[in-house]
C-alpha cells in the first residue's frame, strides 16, 4: 500500500494539518493520471483550473466560504455519479466509514485511528467502527473452536 501527503496548499484539511493517506497503487496510479492530464502548474485534481480561478476570486472580494462551498460541490458530483451508476443513496463520508471499518478488519486500532486521522480514539471506536453480522459470526465460530481447543486438553 502507497501513501500520499496531503499537502497544505490553498486549501486546508479540517484540522489544518498535514497527514498521511493510506492508497493502493491503483488509487495512486489513477490520481497520478489525472494530475498528468491537468492544465501545468495547477495542484488540484478534483477543482478545475476554472472552479479554482473563481474560488481566488470570492476569497480575494472576502466573499469566499471555503467550507460549504467545497463540500457542496464535491456531494453534488458524488450524487450525479452515484445515480448514473445505479447505486443506492449514500453520501462520501459513507464512503470513509466504509473504509474505516475494513481496515479495522485488519489493522490495529491506533494504526486506523492515525489513517483517520482522528486526535482521539474514541472518535474511531464510537463513530466509525461498524459491528457487522459476518464479524459476530466469525467471533462466535471462533469462541467455539477455542473452546473446543481448552475442553480437549
Amino acid at each position: 500500500m502507497l501513501s500520499i501527503l496531503i499537502q497544505k496548499l490553498y486549501l486546508k484539511t479540517k484540522d489544518h494539518e498535514n497527514r498521511i493517506v493510506p492508497m493502493s497503487e491503483q488509487t495512486t496510479q489513477l490520481l497520478a493520471d489525472l494530475q498528468a492530464t491537468s492544465i501545468e502548474g495547477h495542484a488540484y485534481i478534483f477543482i478545475s483550473p476554472k472552479r479554482f480561478a473563481r474560488i481566488t476570486e470570492r476569497e480575494k472580494a472576502g466573499k469566499w466560504n471555503s467550507r460549504s462551498e467545497i463540500l457542496n460541490n464535491v456531494s453534488r458530483d458524488f450524487d450525479v455519479i452515484r445515480r448514473r451508476s445505479g447505486i443506492d443513496k449514500c453520501t462520501p463520508h459513507d464512503l470513509r466509514r466504509s473504509a474505516i471499518t475494513n481496515w479495522a478488519q485488519h489493522l490495529p486500532i491506533q494504526v486506523v485511528q492515525q489513517f483517520a486521522g482522528h486526535s482521539d480514539i474514541t472518535t474511531t471506536r464510537k463513530y466509525y467502527l461498524a459491528v457487522r453480522s459476518e464479524d459476530i459470526v466469525s467471533a462466535s465460530k471462533m469462541m467455539n473452536k477455542i473452546l473446543r481447543g481448552v475442553q480437549s486438553e
